[in-house]
Parts: C-alpha cells; sequence; structure tokens
C-alpha cells in the first residue's frame, strides 16, 4: 500500500542508511528538515566524500567494524550546523550470514540537551529578572508612595464629587497593583532562605489555616484539614512556606466563587512530606496547567502572575517538589512534597 520512501519520510525520527560502498541509500525528509541538507542532493554520493578531512564518523566505524552507537552527539555523525540538539544512535546493518551489508543512523531529539537549554534560558531570566527588582524598588516604588498619598488626600476633600471619588478609586487600585509587583519581584531578587528552623508541619499548617479561615467564612467556604497530630519534622524558613501555603490556598478560595471547601492533607512517602491542598472549584484546562509556574501567566484581572512561580522556587529551595493536577468543572489539587529532617540542626 505504501511505498518504502514514504515511511522512512514520515518516520518521526531522522533516518540516514549507507551500502558497503558507503554511498548514501536513504536521507529521509525529517532528517533533511533537521539539519538543512537537501535529501535529493544527499543521496547516492559517498558518505565521506561529503566531509573531506573529518575523520572518525561513528557511522563509518559501524560499516567498518560493527561497531554499535547510542545516544552520541549528532556532529560525530553529520558534522554540519543545526544538528545541536539531535542525539543519534549508529547500527551496522548484518545479513543473515553475518555481513555487514551497510549502517545505519537513527537521529532523535536530545532531550536531555534541549532540558538543559531550557534551564540556562530560565537562569538567564531570572537574573534579569533579579536586577530589574531591584531597579524597580529604587525608581517606582518611593513616587508611587508619594502620589497614593496625595490622590488619598484629594479624595478626602471630595466627598461632595462621586465621580472625581469613582476616578481616584480606579487609581489607588492602579497603584495597589503596582506595589504588589514591585513586592513580588522584591521575593525574587531574594538571595534565599535566611531563617531556616526545625519546624513542626502540624504547627505550620495550623498557623496558615487560622490565617486564612476569616476570609474563607466570608466566602462562605469551609477549610477542613486531615492532619495527623504528630508529624515529623522538616528543616524549613516557615514564613516562607507559609507565604506558600497562603498563595495556594488564596488561589483555591477565588476559584470557588459560590462556596466550597477547601481540603488540607498530610502523609508521609519514604523520606517525604506531602502536603495536599485541594478545592471543589471551577478547575483549570491544559492550556493553564501548562503555564500556571510560568512567570506573568495568569487568568485574574488583578493578578500578577507570579504568585506560583514564586512558590515554585520556595519550594525548590527547601529541596522539595510542587505538582498541580486540575479537572475543568471539579477542582483543583496542589501537592507539595518536602524532604523529611532526620538529624538535629540541618538539612536532611
Amino acid at each position: 500500500m505504501f511505498s518504502p520512501d514514504f515511511i522512512w519520510d514520515n518516520l518521526p525520527a531522522g533516518l540516514l542508511v549507507i551500502d558497503h560502498q558507503a554511498r548514501i541509500r536513504i536521507f529521509n525528509r525529517t532528517l533533511a528538515n533537521r539539519t538543512g541538507l537537501p535529501a535529493e542532493q544527499m543521496i547516492g554520493q559517498r558518505y565521506p566524500e561529503i566531509y573531506p578531512g573529518t575523520n572518525k564518523l561513528k557511522l563509518l566505524e559501524a560499516l567498518y567494524t560493527g561497531k554499535v552507537y547510542d545516544q552520541i552527539r549528532a556532529e560525530e555523525v553529520l558534522p554540519v550546523p543545526h544538528t545541536s540538539i539531535l542525539a543519534a544512535s549508529c547500527r551496522p546493518i548484518i545479513t543473515a550470514g553475518g555481513t555487514i551489508t551497510g549502517a545505519l543512523a537513527l537521529f532523535t531529539e536530545n532531550a536531555h540537551l534541549r532540558e538543559m537549554q531550557q534551564t540556562v534560558m530560565k537562569a538567564d531570566r531570572l537574573a534579569i529578572m533579579g536586577q530589574l527588582a531591584a531597579q524597580v524598588v529604587h525608581e517606582v516604588k518611593n513616587p508611587l508612595t508619594t502620589i497614593k498619598g496625595f490622590l488619598q488626600l484629594l479624595k478626602e476633600e471630595s466627598h461632595n464629587f462621586p465621580k472625581q471619588q469613582e476616578y481616584l478609586d480606579i487609581m489607588l487600585e492602579a497603584i495597589d497593583h503596582a506595589n504588589a509587583i514591585i513586592t513580588d519581584f522584591l521575593q525574587l531578587a531574594r538571595p534565599g532562605c535566611s531563617c531556616w528552623k526545625r519546624y513542626a508541619p502540624e504547627k505550620l499548617l495550623s498557623e496558615v489555616c487560622l490565617l486564612m479561615e476569616s476570609e474563607a467564612a466570608l466566602r462562605d467556604i469551609t477549610i477542613r484539614q486531615v492532619i495527623p497530630e504528630v508529624l515529623p519534622p522538616v528543616w524549613i524558613d516557615p514564613e516562607q512556606m507559609k507565604q506558600v501555603l497562603v498563595n495556594i490556598i488564596k488561589n483555591s478560595l477565588e476559584a470557588m466563587p459560590e462556596g466550597g471547601q477547601v481540603t488540607i492533607e498530610t502523609s508521609c512517602r519514604t523520606q517525604e512530606l506531602l502536603i495536599t491542598i485541594s478545592d471543589t472549584g471551577m478547575g483549570m484546562n491544559e492550556l493553564v496547567l501548562e503555564n500556571i509556574f510560568e512567570p506573568f501567566f495568569t487568568t485574574k484581572a488583578s493578578g500578577t502572575g507570579l504568585g506560583m512561580f514564586i512558590a515554585k522556587q520556595i519550594v525548590h529551595k527547601h529541596q522539595g517538589d510542587i505538582k498541580v493536577e486540575s479537572v475543568p468543572g471539579k477542582g483543583t489539587t496542589v501537592t507539595i512534597s518536602l524532604p523529611i529532617l532526620h538529624r538535629e540542626g540541618g538539612m536532611p
């Protein structure tokens, strides 16, 4: 039904095949797209002559010695640009009688390298954000405070002008929003957790629930705690972990405009403490879930888009992890894992 060429060209990986004379017999479309080399010009050429002066090409070694190579750098097979994010595997083509009649190379995306590149890009972005935070504090916060003070004075003197008061309220809200962004930037610029303590998880969660109970009651939301009386201690900065938990619970409260329930549960798994916060809110779609930890991504009209991003940074500083699961129309579950403290006065 399908020709071999059609099948090769629709493989999700790059494929290069040479015969026993080292002539290129297959150079599929995927490989051509990823390397920028035209397949019609490559097929039929002798593979070693394409790269004169290049020694020890792994595909030739597979052909002449029968060696097998897995997950090597693509440049060792195709020393051309555009292969830096590809990995290659080389195999000799052997007949039933044991004769080597050719060799093939399969090119796939180097997931580890791509992950490293993305990590470096994010680190660069964080460095820039940290520098911006310091500048924003000095250049913006003080003038905003001055402007807000004068606006509040104007509001006090405009009781007889309701339209002006409305405009002043809008301006004050905008300034508060700008101040919130500055505060979040400052949190990003903070060099690290400076108040590490041995802390009881049940105490931490009890304090957080106490902070959030009044807001939850105003929204007709109950906070249910499923927390054992005694849990193994953790080594944390309590104030920063409270910030993480309060931010998550606030998100849950805002996701239930008609009331509902937030459930906070804890459990232990091997060397980890698990804190699970689930709600019966509106849930999130896949797009929101994929971007929830990205800086400045928000679905709220007045949100800064930094809350969950900062939460993730704090949890990672504590050598923990944070995951979010959600079903539209049913609710969201956030799970935080933290290492359990096994010795006095230090990290796990």
